[in-house]
């Protein structure tokens, strides 16, 4: 075997020939690469066949990985296979998930989207992670198109532009971690996909079916676990379609977030991302919260339930912090047991959206619906500052009638709570 220096104590190669049984002569070459500051050689078997192209192709390889040897990298690390850097990826995600920093359902999407990303390096001869991030990138033949043209395995059904959307941002953020540990120096880009409008508004005409049918879901649900659950996500529902709230504000409620005045008008305060609001709600809607907070003092005497320890109002069975994610499944089946023509396609949040569609269709201006769900933008809150809150209670239920909006003053039967006596709202 012939060596060969290209660079003194840093990159040289290394001659192989042998006979072939037919009388030729096969040669290869491989170079190899000093890492100083690791104190470590490392092997490039090259594509070359002549001594020439072998020292072209060792030195522009050397110029790829130079930062590298720089930082102390160990750039052998770089030549492995794409699952061992998800293999590392993954495990920083569990380590993430035991400290509470992400939720098991999120760690679930993850390891989704990173197969599908291992298939698409497989599908392309298993390149280095910075020769994929180029090929993921482009437009023809990159990991957008590839993927669109797919089919789901379990409904068989495109791939939708939402959900190719959240796998290529799951790549990306992979492949952050992956330049801050030194394992690529590439970034992988896409193209958003154009998204079409999917949060419609619950149907009017299904509601009251699909409440029967969580109620009796609630009633024939065995384990004071299990029942705490459908009984949070009904009253979700509830209070989505009463005062058309976020999800993100429903996790965020606490029970003292619910006071009663003087004058008899009840108060709720909601906390986003980013805003916080105080509104005036119904007398039912705030029964809604009673029965909830009933439910949990009577289901929860197991664990001593108290709303000091458990202050929000849709915490998980025995859980004193805020619920992470509610369970769309649940909803799904208590949707396809209603008989919901469609039902994958209502989120939670087209509860929020039939609330503040039946205001506009009762004749409310979309400044008010605006101002009482939130979701005016800065000008539009400036503008109307000096609207009051009563006022615009006024505005969004002026037209629903007055039973709809009084409490009924009872405890529901699904519930499961014993009582002689007839439930009061304390207001």
């Amino acid at each position: 075997m012939a060596q060969y220096t290209i660079i003194e104590r840093t990159l040289g190669l290394d001659e192989r020939s042998w006979q072939n049984k037919n009388g030729t002569v096969s040669i290869r070459f491989r170079a190899y690469i000093w890492n100083k500051k690791l104190k470590k050689r490392t092997y490039h078997t090259l594509k070359a066949n002549n001594l020439i192209d072998a020292k072209t192709e060792a030195i522009t390889l050397f110029s790829r990985y130079q930062n590298d040897l720089a930082n102390g990298n160990d750039i052998s690390i770089r030549r492995k296979k794409i699952r061992y850097f998800i293999d590392l990826y993954l495990e920083t995600i569990s380590e993430r998930v035991s400290r509470g920093n992400l939720s098991t359902h999120r760690e679930r999407c993850l390891i989704h989207t990173m197969k599908q990303l291992e298939r698409f390096a497989q599908e392309n001869k298993e390149p280095d992670l910075d020769r994929l991030a180029v090929i993921y990138s482009r437009e023809v033949g990159g990991y957008n198109s590839w993927r669109g043209k797919q089919k789901a395995r379990l409904t068989g059904k495109s791939i939708t532009n939402r959900t190719l959307n959240n796998e290529m941002n799951d790549h990306k953020s992979f492949w952050n971690w992956c330049i801050a540990q030194g394992f690529a120096s590439v970034q992988a880009t896409s193209k958003d996909n154009k998204l079409e409008k999917t949060n419609y508004p619950f149907p009017t005409e299904h509601y009251p079916r699909l409440c029967k049918v969580a109620q009796q879901d609630i009633k024939s649900a065995v384990g004071a676990k299990r029942k705490w659950s459908k009984v949070n996500y009904f009253y979700v529902i509830l209070l989505m379609n009463g005062i058309g709230c976020r999800v993100v504000e429903v996790k965020n409620m606490k029970w003292n977030d619910l006071t009663y005045g003087r004058d008899g008008t009840t108060t709720l305060k909601i906390e986003g991302k980013n805003k916080k609001r105080s509104i005036p709600i119904p007398a039912r809607v705030a029964e809604h919260i009673e029965r909830l907070r009933e439910f949990k003092k009577y289901w929860g005497q197991g664990f001593e339930w108290n709303e000091k320890d458990h202050p929000y109002i849709f915490s998980s069975y025995n859980s004193p912090t805020p619920p992470r994610h509610f369970d769309g499944e649940m909803r799904r089946k208590l949707m396809q047991k209603a008989g919901i023509v469609n039902y994958s396609d209502y989120q939670y949040v087209c509860f929020r959206h039939k609330f503040i569609t039946d205001a506009l269709r009762n004749g409310v201006h979309s400044l008010q619906v605006a101002k009482y769900t939130g979701t005016s933008q800065n000008q539009v809150e400036r503008t109307y500052e000096g609207l009051i809150p009563k006022d615009v209670y006024d505005l969004v239920f002026k037209d629903v009638p007055e039973e709809a909006l009084a409490a009924k003053q009872t405890m529901p039967k699904f519930l499961g709570i014993p009582r002689d006596e007839e439930f009061t709202l304390e207001l």
